[in-house]
């Protein structure tokens, strides 16, 4: 089964424009590295591609829940055993997606779930290429794919599609986390036929999976996504639409004390406190441990924050304070 992601006006002079060119080892990530995915609202961007863009999408603020997307050492994770050509994983809620990033290809190699003893797995037979690489402008492809997934030995389902991907414009992308330049934009097709037999009748599902990624040399995953996905099958045809905002994570416990923002007090029953030190975030983010995002606040102040905590319900929130450099988290108890 196809796993589906939901995944600078460029420096001017007088002489010339350089374009953006991203590379393997500029996508390859650092087992320990998280990044933080916030939903926000589909934004079309089909019509924004061309060359020396400004994409201004700096308004986009959170609709729905946050996902942590923890970067794992390939050979160690969970299911490892199954994705021996990995070199590359990570872990999002409950799922491990596995990939191979060479030189030529970024492809996905398989996810691993485990709920309660039961083992969900996908493996391909014929790897799925996300896209070529490197990737720069007007850069274009195309792949074939074929997976298998076993979902704990009661049933698998197969799939076959084909990827068509496009490098369609290069630019500056504005976002809530800051700006980035030399970023490129990549429109990338994805048409899959999913297989299951139910007492020798097979009932089949189609899914075509449009998106639009932003991607900077640096950053594993894109800094944004725009997706549209439409599954068919006997019961008729859904679309959905969705973004993502990534931003790379930093705990306060990993930080020198110079660079950490302070929380206080902590527990509390009202208000908290926020200070920062060599940081300075535009906005904070009180999150519960379920990935929900229960209060966002403007920073106007540059040494501190109050945040009026009263009506949370007791227990263990995440505070995450985002600025244009990274994103630091920390955590509080409510009383």
């Amino acid at each position: 089964m196809k796993n589906i992601l939901l995944f600078s006006f460029l420096s001017l002079s007088a002489v010339a424009l350089a374009q953006p060119v991203i590379t393997a080892a500029d996508l390859t990530p650092t087992p320990g590295t998280n990044q933080i995915g916030d939903s926000v609202m589909f934004v079309d961007v089909s019509g924004m591609t061309g060359p020396n863009q400004t994409w201004d999408l700096s308004d986009l603020t959170p609709i729905g829940p946050s996902y942590n997307y923890s970067w794992i050492n390939p050979n160690s994770g969970p299911g490892a055993a199954n994705f021996s050509g990995a070199n590359a994983a990570m872990t999002v809620e409950i799922v491990s997606f596995y990939s191979k990033i060479s030189s030529d290809k970024y492809e996905s190699v398989g996810y691993y779930i485990n709920v309660d003893g039961t083992e969900v797995i996908e493996t391909y037979s014929n790897p799925s290429t996300r896209f070529g690489l490197p990737l720069s402008y007007n850069a274009s492809g195309n792949d074939t794919y074929a997976s298998t997934t076993s979902f704990g030995g009661l049933f698998d389902i197969t799939s076959s599609g084909s990827t068509n991907w496009n490098v369609v414009g290069y630019g500056t992308l504005n976002l809530p986390t800051g700006s980035f330049n030399n970023v490129l934009l990549v429109h990338v097709v994805d048409s899959s036929e999913d297989t299951q037999s139910f007492g020798g009748i097979e009932i089949s599902t189609n899914i075509t999976d449009d998106v639009y990624l932003f991607y900077k040399a640096g950053y594993p995953l894109p800094l944004a996504v725009f997706e549209t996905i439409t599954i068919t099958d006997i019961t008729g045809s859904e679309t959905t639409q969705g973004g993502l905002v990534f931003s790379i994570t930093v705990d306060v416990d990993d930080l020198s004390n110079t660079n950490k923002i302070s929380i206080y007090p902590n527990p509390t029953s009202d208000v908290l406190t926020v200070s920062f030190n060599n940081m300075q975030p535009y906005r904070l983010d009180v999150v519960s441990l379920t990935g929900e995002v229960v209060k966002t606040i403007r920073v106007n102040n540059l040494q501190n924050e109050l945040i009026d905590v009263s009506d949370l319900s007791e227990g263990m929130y995440i505070i995450r304070a985002v600025g244009e450099k990274g994103t630091i988290v920390d955590r509080f108890m409510k009383l």
